[in-house]
């Protein structure tokens, strides 16, 4: 394309009014973004920080870095897409898995929304004023050439005012938007022709946009923890277990565990303090116990560790203090003609008590309130606690008898 073509294009008339022009100048420092996409759909971060020690959480928008920005743009093939108008739904995804990403920084990235629109509109009325004002005082001084419909030099704004086509070209050319303008391949009455608007999102445009209820009152840092930790919830409740006899591929149970105990290291940063406890607590317990069947009835140390996953920080240090580990099974768990039937995992105990997780931490837990020394010990086997079924049918019976014996009284 010719630059005379190119001229053309953007002013197919000879003459342009002067405050068409003006708006063009504005469009073109402010575009409208009512069709974004992508990158352009994310307007800025938001990082969280406590009040005070203790207090509660709150947010300001910091300013984005350049290496921030760099980060987002080269994982949002990883993130759900954007693109305008972003519903709540579909912000929320981006932010969950955003605050997932390995070396996410520590901001949560905000969204164009309707409000966004209505600024970008406010902001290009003030601008409009300043570059008016600016015009003005070129054609004053005689920088600007400025036309009636007779081509008689003008100095003032008024009605009936314009720009001619090639004045138009050098001005825009000072102003350094005149690529600008070319690029978009239209004239310039599109260019200032403003969108239709979008229907917007049911939801009301906020402060803390798509933001889950969580996060908002965790901040950033624990509420990622939280997800590591469900993340490893997840990946638990996935450790099947076969029937008795079934032959168990000890590569994939070993992976699992090896992904398990990769989240467990995430979810605190502690994790090295709390393996030396760890540590010092197997260097001072008792030297094995005499060697006995082992889960899967070949000779072998059975491990009755009580070292479990735990719901917070402060929960896994107790417990690693408290129980010790005897021995420890590196194969599959599973046992082959028991007498005391199948081993099961954690989310079965929980289904068949019908308690929480935390609740079977407690009975295990010397310290706690909830301690009850007839909780059966798990087993400890590639790295996951198991316990007999029938330890806990009969764990279960003994709580019923115990609550006859209350009732009776």
């Amino acid at each position: 394309m010719t630059h005379e073509n190119r001229e053309t294009i953007l002013f197919p008339e000879e003459i342009v009014p002067w405050n068409e022009m003006v708006t063009l100048v504005v469009n073109l420092q402010i575009p409208f973004r009512h069709r974004a996409t992508g990158i352009d759909c994310i307007t800025g971060g938001l990082f969280s920080f406590h009040t005070f020690p203790g207090g509660p959480i709150d947010w300001l928008p910091p300013v984005v870095k350049e290496a921030q920005w760099r980060f987002i743009k080269d994982h949002l093939h990883e993130l759900p897409s954007l693109r305008f108008p972003i519903s709540p739904d579909t912000a929320t995804d981006f932010i969950i898995k955003f605050i997932q990403l390995e070396g996410a920084p520590d901001i949560v990235p905000t969204f164009l929304t309707t409000a966004s629109l209505d600024r970008d509109r406010e902001k290009r009325l003030t601008l409009f004023k300043v570059e008016k004002e600016e015009l003005q005082k070129l054609a004053l001084g005689g920088r600007v050439f400025l036309v009636d419909s007779s081509r008689r030099n003008c100095t003032h704004l008024t009605q009936g005012v314009y720009f001619a086509r090639h004045e138009a070209i050098q001005y825009l050319g000072k102003k350094g938007l005149l690529d600008r303008a070319y690029a978009s391949g239209c004239g310039w009455r599109e260019q200032i022709s403003e969108p239709e608007q979008v229907e917007p999102p049911s939801t009301p445009d906020g402060f803390l946009y798509g933001f889950p209820q969580e996060l908002i009152q965790l901040g950033i840092k624990e509420y990622r923890k939280t997800l590591a930790q469900k993340r490893l919830e997840r990946l638990l409740s996935q450790v099947s277990v076969p029937p008795e006899g079934a032959v168990v591929n000890r590569s994939v149970a070993e992976s699992s565990t090896e992904e398990i105990a990769q989240h467990q290291q995430a979810l605190t940063s502690d994790a090295a303090a709390i393996s030396c406890e760890v540590d010092s607590a197997k260097k001072n317990a008792p030297s094995p116990l005499a060697e006995s069947p082992s889960v899967l009835g070949n000779s072998g140390p059975v491990s009755r560790q009580s070292d479990s996953i735990a719901d917070s920080e402060n929960d896994k240090s107790r417990y690693s203090k408290k129980h010790k580990t005897v021995g420890s099974v590196a194969v599959s768990p599973y046992e082959n003609g028991s007498a005391k039937g199948r081993l099961i995992g954690m989310k079965e105990v929980m289904e068949l008590l019908d308690v929480s997780r935390p609740t079977i931490y407690n009975y295990s837990t010397p310290d706690s309130p909830s301690y009850n020394p007839n909780f059966p010990q798990p087993l400890k086997a590639n790295g996951i606690n198991k316990w007999y079924e029938s330890d806990i049918s009969a764990f279960v019976d003994s709580l019923a008898a115990d609550s006859k014996k209350r009732d009776s009284h």
